[in-house]
């Protein structure tokens, strides 16, 4: 199994552990909703990555900042904002596949993560 496939199936467990848990928090869901999003878009999966994606942005827009901890490593802006980036290329390069060209994945590159 690659670094990619190994990312995502350990980041689905993580957000079916936090849809599970009563003290999870949106910007966490988001998170981890981004990181399996990037996953399946490193993998070529668009369709599915980008689902997680808008998943992921409900989450971001039900998250309440004054009752949620800032991550240490990044701030939930830096994540949101690569969210937002990775699902508008998701939607453009979907979009493209429906006027039968694709986008070149080589310049759909997301910087930021790694897995």
């Amino acid at each position: 199994m690659g670094r990619w496939e190994q990312a995502e199936v350990n980041h689905k467990l993580l957000l079916e552990h936090l849809n599970g848990s009563p003290l999870a928090v949106e910007g966490y869901k988001a998170d981890v909703g981004y990181r399996i999003a990037l996953s399946l878009f490193n993998q070529k999966r668009y369709m599915e990555a980008r689902s997680f994606a808008s998943t992921a942005m409900v989450h971001c827009a039900q998250r309440r900042p004054d009752e949620e901890i800032e991550s240490s490593f990044e701030s939930f802006q830096e994540i949101q904002s690569r969210l937002e980036q990775l699902h508008h290329k998701l939607n453009s390069h979907l979009q493209s596949d429906k006027k039968g060209t694709t986008a070149n994945g080589a310049k759909m590159g997301i910087a930021g993560y790694r897995p």
